[in-house]
């Protein structure tokens, strides 16, 4: 399908919406009504909370699937399946951590947070084996929910926006992201119901998308975007923010204000360098190479 690189395929982009919003919306409003919430101290309902977004984090590449074969049927072409260059892997792997701490250590300076006291209880066996684990074997199940997830906003949202133009693309599939997850909010995702929260979720995802977004194109890899976002999820619950206690977390922290100011800021670069070639390679992808052997058997058949 050689679809016009510069027409924005409304068709495509209103159905993946409709299906992920039906997908998940019913059952998340559902689990709210019944009590299920994120900032609870009940360890059923914790787990029935982190059951919940799992499985939803896992519906856009479902319903990106679903739409490329029946509603667009253009197959998977501008979805980025591949592998992409491998030092952009370890440079995501290398960069996640210290973005944590930047973010963390700005929000001790500007007194949103405290330095832990039980963390001086810790080991340095246990510290070790934290920092080592969050860089390594717990980043091996994040890969499935940051894969649905990439699946439908990188490798099917983003391609959609992108004949309106590069910035608006990210920003656009970002500011959907977000309300998506406004169920979520409301169930103390993240912020803990606090109203502000459900801004500054939209302004997070913005913000995320951007380097996401950023990493998806220049690499040509949806496997990328998928592994930054595996290791940023895990360094949530790695060393840095255990070592610093956020007192408020509308304004500290890597999902407040100081952490979208410096996500959106890396963002930002990372979007202003991106070169146009990358952003044209998405929008209109090489065609797939013919295997010249079963062109030859064809040949002799006929």
């Amino acid at each position: 399908m050689n679809a016009d690189k510069t027409r924005v395929d409304r068709q495509g982009i209103l159905a993946f919406v409709l299906l992920v919003l039906v997908l998940t919306w019913p059952a998340e409003i559902m689990a709210l009504l019944k009590g299920v919430r994120f900032d609870s101290g009940s360890v059923t309902v914790d787990q029935t909370a982190a059951f919940l977004l799992i499985a939803v984090n896992i519906i856009p590449a479902f319903a990106a699937w679903i739409v490329r074969a029946t509603a667009t049927k253009e197959g998977f072409a501008t979805a980025g399946l591949r592998v992409g260059p491998w030092q952009y892997y370890v440079l995501s792997w290398l960069a996640v951590p210290w973005i944590y701490v930047l973010v963390y250590g700005l929000s001790l300076a500007l007194g949103v947070g405290h330095v832990n006291p039980g963390f001086a209880r810790l080991s340095p066996l246990q510290i070790s084996w934290a920092l080592a684990a969050s860089l390594s074997i717990f980043l091996l199940p994040g890969l499935i929910p940051a894969f649905g997830l990439q699946f439908g906003w990188t490798g099917f949202m983003l391609p959609k926006l992108l004949p309106l133009g590069l910035w608006p693309a990210t920003v656009g599939y970002g500011l959907m992201w977000g309300v998506w997850q406004l169920p979520l909010a409301v169930a103390g995702y993240i912020y803990s119901g606090r109203p502000l929260g459900f801004v500054l979720i939209v302004l997070f995802t913005c913000a995320l998308a951007m380097i996401e977004g950023a990493l998806r194109i220049r690499s040509g890899s949806l496997f990328l975007s998928t592994f930054f976002e595996a290791a940023f999820s895990t360094q949530a619950r790695g060393v840095v923010p255990i070592f610093v206690i956020v007192l408020q977390p509308l304004f500290g922290g890597i999902a407040g204000v100081t952490g979208i100011v410096v996500l959106g800021a890396i963002g930002a670069w990372l979007l202003a360098t991106t070169p146009q070639a990358a952003v044209d390679a998405v929008l209109a992808p090489p065609a797939p190479a013919r295997n010249p052997a079963k062109r030859s058997e064809r040949s002799r058949s006929s």
